[in-house]
């Protein structure tokens, strides 16, 4: 079962990350179940591409992080797991909105959140998954932030924009 998980997609540090957690497996010494409350072991894996200059040409990781989207399949797609349960990118994004720093959101609409489960979860996520020098669960922010920021209809507001500026 996967215990806390990142889909993560962006790049820190001239790394490429994905797919970034840890999974409840029977201990290997013991015998402990990994449904157990105790006592079970964990395996952690990450899909890691250099991204540094220089580096080997784009492979297969290249093209699952570059992966065009609509945005919102990209929206309601796995951002993240927790004890088992999958945390879309928008519960995510609601999160950091609404709890993680949201408190200029709350007082401009003079909004009240009530924390869902799903909420809940995501804010178990901090300090569970590291990714590099970041957090795992900020490191998925930013994942989501770069995916947004690479996407095509970003580069044609962008040449949009600049057309306009130099009217």
């Amino acid at each position: 079962m996967a215990s806390s998980l990142i889909a993560g997609g962006g790049r820190s540090n001239n790394v490429d990350a994905a797919f970034i957690g840890a999974f409840r497996i029977d201990h290997p010494k013991t015998g402990v179940k990994a449904e157990s409350d105790e006592g079970f072991a964990v395996s952690t894996t990450t899909v890691l591409r250099d991204a540094s200059a220089g580096a080997a040409a784009p492979g297969p990781l290249y093209d699952m992080i570059h992966r065009a989207w609509k945005i919102s399949p990209y929206l309601e797609a796995p951002g993240a797991i927790r004890r088992g349960e999958i945390i879309s990118r928008r519960e995510i994004i609601q999160y950091f909105r609404n709890y993680a720093g949201g408190v200029h959101h709350d007082l401009l609409s003079q909004a009240h959140h009530n924390k869902t489960d799903k909420h809940s979860l995501v804010g178990e996520l901090e300090k569970h998954v590291r990714a590099d020098t970041l957090d795992g669960l900020y490191f998925e922010l930013l994942s989501i932030g770069q995916s947004v920021g690479r996407s095509s209809d970003i580069g044609q507001l962008l040449t949009k924009l600049e057309e306009a500026a130099s009217h």
